[in-house]
């Protein structure tokens, strides 16, 4: 697993990629959809989430407004 964070122009920006194994892919998980609830019920619209899987590789992207919520 490789995962960045940095913090741009008042932005958490994070990164995340990881190798799928394919006896570990599992259908309709529900991590992602509960981290989606909570950044809304947090962050509103001031945030970005996106996820993708490609060729045997899982990626997260999340970007943050700080400024926005005081963090």
């Amino acid at each position: 697993i490789d995962v960045s964070v940095e913090i741009m122009n008042d932005h958490l920006l994070l990164n995340a990629v990881n190798k799928i194994e394919k006896d570990t892919r599992h259908q309709g998980g529900l991590g992602i959809a509960n981290v989606t609830e909570r950044l809304n019920l947090i962050y509103g619209n001031h945030y970005s989430l996106t996820t993708k899987e490609k060729e045997g590789i899982y990626s997260i992207n999340l970007k943050l407004n700080l400024e926005k919520n005081g963090l």
